[in-house]
């Protein structure tokens, strides 16, 4: 069906919001009194804690993306910036990120600036939009910022494969290449990605759906944990993966870069190419990555399901092989009065499911087939397509930001029509298809004030269209519409007191067709039946939320942030109703479930010294409404005339459902810097969620976990051996006994891996990196893991190796 022909109402949504973003863009090029005014320089100096001049720091406006580098003597200078009021950020490897607000009237502002050293790449710096900026001390809700360096040097299989180290941070997986984010034990439609400021949609309902990112496309990954339901909508209930927009290379500037990437246990062989460029501030930016991979191995001969021990030959999990292809540009202008830029990426993945994990495992279907990259069925076809516009705008002293994207996420999930009970002469092999088409616009306005106050305002509207096809059904056609209204404000109270707090208000609608199915049993028409229910429901709602940072010393700083949260039911909780084989389950939603309710709190409590960093970070929900998929312990069946027909190789049945919730827990982080080359660093992390109805547990909740690493520094080998480190990591996650009813028990295990890498050339234009995961081959469950339904453990030990060569000119 050609969704383009049909000339939909959201595709002229669609058409109004790009018109809106041309007529933004015209605004910047309009005369305006401020560009009338003569524009000034901002110049300074960067420097270490002993005073000593930094060479090569990069320096840039948040808001105009203008920027240069220190020279030799440390310092640098930015011309031709209009008045107005900016956020000046430094950055150096090596050391920690620095914010600093900068305001321009009628003369030259002149700053000195000083870098603090930083060990580790994982920061607690901004909370960022692309034209305001939050000093992190400043902000009541708690921000980690991974950078590129982080996310390289501990590079996963994917990008949450890559951050699940971080504190309060895990992933749910199916296999090595299928991962999407867990924030605090919640996840789904309650975490939140955005990529350059557009929600990302791509089924997330969907455990064996992973994000649709490439992740050597991520400069820097900001982690909010706790609700961001204020800045991004109801689905940032329970925080936000927040991809940053990259930064554009310095004027006059051209990169190009390659790396490659190996891992052992996949037999993973990755590049990407990449490269950038700034003339007179007309910019771009292209990216392109292919992977190949194989069937993965475990450290296992056999697996057991429903008391049947089943082979696994050679090690390796039949049909889990997979290759990807991902494409990124983006064009742009930088300029004194802001910026606008384009960019247009697609992702593609296509990877086997292992040949057990839908319908009853049997072993003939475990058999080897001869490839061990071949991808058989069942497998999946996921293509995603966006369109992402990001326009900053300086307004007189005020500043204007506008995010617009278009997305289509293409999922196919292909197997064999009878393993569903269908006829076995039907040649058409399509499962499931769900074809997700959004539109996205984020409107941002920060008028700047003389005074104590800093507001925003701001307005998201969505609107989306869904179309289904395959033999199995899941989901309906449906087509939703979000709209949702906020202002922010922070307060000065005191120089070292911070409020913030602001409320929203959010509408939407959801509207799916009615689905009637023909069932067939053992191969056998036996009747139509409705699947699924017309539906058409409105939802109104609001959120807000006050918080207060304060620094009563240097060494101390102490925030809390309570809000009042609501969230929208998605369109799988109200609609779906069918086999999803990718999480070996029969789902069923409900199409009278309310919206959720919660009063959330989240506390933070830090010590910093030159030696110790210190960290507690408690956190407390109480949902009404909570909405949670529960396994029933049946297997599904239909009626037909008065006669039960068990649905064909579906599953255990899990249903949507609502109920009253207690969901509470900690971080605890303590880093000791024994020399300026040696770190020592403790993580622990534990939920306690608790259905206040039943008394039960909620499923999928994560099991206490702790970390313990040290990273050593090496000191420079040669002028062509640079930067240097050696890190080992200990991972102890204790058995998960807190589970629901019917959900399965796990046991403890702990795991060990080694990072190693170092600088290449006497320009640094390379580096060389080197991973050991699970360093002991041990076998164990993962909680949150797809496969564990199976009793299928993770894989084992992998060497990875990676080169990455960067060259820039001037």
């Amino acid at each position: 069906m050609n969704l383009i022909n049909q000339k939909p109402t959201w595709v002229r949504k669609a058409v109004i919001l790009l018109a809106l973003f041309t007529a933004l863009c015209g605004l910047a090029f309009f005369p305006q009194k401020a560009s009338a005014q003569a524009v000034q320089s901002i110049k300074g100096q960067v420097q270490d804690v002993q005073g000593q001049p930094l060479i090569g720091a990069s320096v840039h406006l948040q808001e105009t993306l203008q920027g240069t580098q220190t020279d030799v003597q440390g310092r640098f200078q930015l011309n031709q910036v209009r008045p107005g009021h900016y956020w000046l950020q430094v950055s150096m490897v090596g050391y920690a990120t620095l914010t600093k607000s900068v305001t321009v009237a009628q003369e030259p502002v002149s700053v000195s600036l000083t870098l603090q050293p930083s060990n580790q790449q994982l920061q607690e710096v901004v909370v960022q939009s692309h034209g305001a900026q939050l000093n992190q001390q400043e902000s009541s809700v708690l921000t980690q910022t991974a950078d590129e360096t982080y996310i390289n040097q501990n590079a996963g299989a994917s990008l949450m494969g890559t951050l699940e180290k971080l504190p309060g941070v895990s992933a749910i997986n199916m296999g090595v290449g299928i991962s999407k984010p867990v924030i605090r034990g919640l996840s789904f439609n309650r975490v939140l990605v955005t990529d350059s400021g557009i929600k990302q949609e791509g089924q997330q309902w969907g455990s064996d759906h992973g994000l649709e990112i490439d992740q050597f496309n991520v400069e820097q990954v900001e982690i909010v944990k706790g609700s961001a339901s204020l800045m991004h909508g109801s689905d940032a209930l329970g925080g936000v993966v927040r991809i940053s927009h990259p930064v554009a290379v310095q004027e006059g500037h051209y990169t190009a870069s390659v790396r490659g990437i190996y891992r052992s246990n996949n037999d993973t062989y990755g590049t990407t190419v990449a490269t950038a460029g700034n003339h007179r501030g007309l910019t771009f930016r292209v990216r392109a990555t292919h992977l190949r991979y194989a069937d993965y191995k475990v450290p296992a001969e056999t697996f057991t399901y429903n008391r049947f021990v089943l082979p696994i030959y050679d090690g390796r999990l039949k049909n889990t092989a997979g290759r990807e292809n991902h494409f990124s540009g983006t064009v742009g202008v930088n300029k004194n009065w802001g910026y606008t830029h384009l960019t247009v990426s697609n992702y593609n993945q296509q990877v086997g499911i292992f040949s057990g994990a839908m319908g009853i495992p049997r072993a003939y279907m475990l058999t080897p087939d001869g490839s061990r990259r071949n991808i058989a069925f069942p497998s999946q076809d996921i293509n995603h397509f966006k369109i992402i516009s990001n326009s900053n705008i300086q307004l007189g002293k005020n500043w204007l930001e506008a995010d617009l994207g278009y997305q289509r996420n293409h999922r196919k999930e292909l197997s064999a029509p009878h393993v569903h009970g269908a006829p076995s002469e039907d040649s058409n092999h399509l499962a499931t298809q769900l074809d997700l088409q959004t539109a996205t616009a984020n409107i941002r306005y920060f008028p700047h004030f003389s005074g104590k106050l800093e507001p925003t305002f701001g307005l998201q509207a969505q609107a989306q269209k869904n179309r289904q096809a395959g033999f199995e059904f899941l989901l309906p056609h449906f087509k939703s519409q979000q709209v949702g209204f906020f202002a922010l404000s922070k307060y000065r109270l005191h120089k070292k007191w911070i409020a913030n707090g602001g409320l929203r208000v959010d509408y939407g609608h959801l509207s799916a067709e009615e689905e009637q199915r023909t069932f067939y049993y053992e191969n056998r028409y036996l009747a139509t039946i409705q699947q699924s229910p017309r539906v058409n429901r409105d939802f109104w709602g609001w959120s807000g939320s006050l918080g207060v940072a304060c620094n009563p010393t240097e060494r101390w700083g102490l925030k809390a942030n309570f809000g009042k949260t609501f969230r929208i039911p998605a369109a799988a909780e109200l609609t779906a109703n069918g086999m999803h084989h990718g999480t070996f389950r029969y789902e069923q939603g409900d199409a009278t479930l309310k919206p959720e309710q919660g009063y959330q709190l989240d506390v933070a409590v830090s010590y910093d010294n030159e030696r110790l960093q210190l960290s507690v970070t408690p956190f407390f929900n109480l949902f009404q409404n909570y909405i949670y998929l529960s396994p029933s312990g049946i297997f599904p069946t239909v009626n037909i005339d008065g006669s039960l027909y068990p649905v064909a190789e579906a599953g255990q049945l899990y249903r949507f459902r609502q109920t009253r919730a207690l969901h509470t827990g900690a971080e605890a982080t303590a880093k000791y810097f024994l020399l300026q080359t040696l770190t020592f660093g403790l993580t622990a992390e534990y939920v306690w969620a608790q259905n206040r109805t039943t008394q039960l547990p909620l499923p999928f909740t994560p099991p206490f976990a702790l970390q313990a690493d040290a990273e050593y520094n090496l000191p420079r080998l040669t002028t062509y051996l640079q930067n240097g480190y050696f890190k080992v990591n200990y991972g102890y996650y204790a058995a998960q006994h807190r589970v629901e009813r019917n959900e399965l028990e796990t046991d403890a295990y702990s795991l060990v891996s080694l990072t190693t890498g170092i600088r290449l050339g006497q320009q640094k234009w390379g580096q060389l990196g080197f991973q050991v995961q699970n360093l002991l081959n041990g076998k164990y469950l993962n909680h949150l893991s797809r496969y564990r339904i199976l009793n299928l453990p993770e894989p084992g030990r992998n060497y990875v190796v990676s080169l990455s060569i960067d060259l820039e000119t001037p």
